[in-house]
């Protein structure tokens, strides 16, 4: 179970949060991609969209899409590999520069975290074997060049699934990372001075946001900014699917039509 303490601190933040007047967001996908590549491999696929450069590593592609409940899921899924032999980050990581032309409304100096907007950020992820190994991590990061600004997934010192800003603060849901298929959705307001991070674990996909009081957990930390994005794990593999960073909800959470 989550913490009393967590409990309180995530939703003094949103009570916090929700005295912020919150605008008016326009529905905008910053990048997104769904894997459907016929490649085996990551390394050099450039499809989705918001991308300013193509895939980077030897993560595999695996064929079929991550299932989870009213999800539009599409294409394929990337499977990172872990702690292979040999295996460097620029082998088992898989990094991809975000497209910035075109978004001053969303930048500052070619960097998104501009102060008065907000980010979210969303993906489908299971590890398919080892989640119980000491200081396994897995999951996707935010990058500003090549420095980590923000993790998001299973950070290492536990195995349930949270966030890290680096070097400062960690925050963990009650949800182990392991087999099952998890949604996981993180929202990140910029303001002058700090950015304020809001987590969901499986909520509803679809066009309205996921309630506040439904929030797994929260954190205020510095400001940052970035331009890029990494997906990789150690020592286990990750899978990986639906990545999508928008400026509402609905950008990262199709819902599945009805048929």
């Amino acid at each position: 179970m989550i913490s009393i303490r967590s409990r309180v601190w995530a939703g003094l933040i949103v009570s916090l949060l929700s005295t912020i007047a919150p605008g008016v967001a326009r529905a905008e996908i910053i990048a997104a991609d769904n894997f459907d590549y016929d490649a085996a491999t990551i390394g050099g696929c450039n499809g989705g969209t918001g991308w300013a450069d193509e895939w980077t590593g030897k993560n595999l592609i695996s064929r079929g899409s991550l299932p989870f409940p009213d999800y539009d899921a599409k294409g394929n899924r990337l499977t990172t590999l872990g702690d292979t032999p040999g295996g460097t980050d620029a082998i088992k990581c898989s990094f991809r520069t975000l497209a910035v032309r075109g978004r001053d409304h969303l930048t500052v100096e070619g960097k998104f975290g501009k102060p008065g907007t907000t980010v979210w950020i969303a993906f489908l992820a299971s590890v398919p074997r080892g989640w119980n190994v000491r200081g396994a991590f897995a999951g996707v990061s935010l990058l500003d060049d090549r420095r980590e600004q923000l993790f998001l997934g299973d950070c290492g010192s536990t195995n349930l699934w949270g966030f890290e800003r680096t070097g400062e603060v960690q925050g963990f849901s009650a949800v182990r990372a392991d087999t099952k298929v998890t949604f996981l959705v993180y929202k990140v307001r910029f303001l002058p001075r700090s950015a304020h991070l809001e987590m969901w674990v499986n909520p509803r996909p679809g066009t309205n946001d996921p309630p506040p009081t439904d929030v797994i957990e929260a954190a205020i930390m510095r400001e940052f900014r970035f331009n890029r994005v990494r997906i990789c794990s150690a020592p286990a593999p990750l899978h990986a699917d639906a990545l999508c960073l928008g400026t509402t909800y609905a950008d990262v959470a199709p819902r599945r039509k009805e048929d």
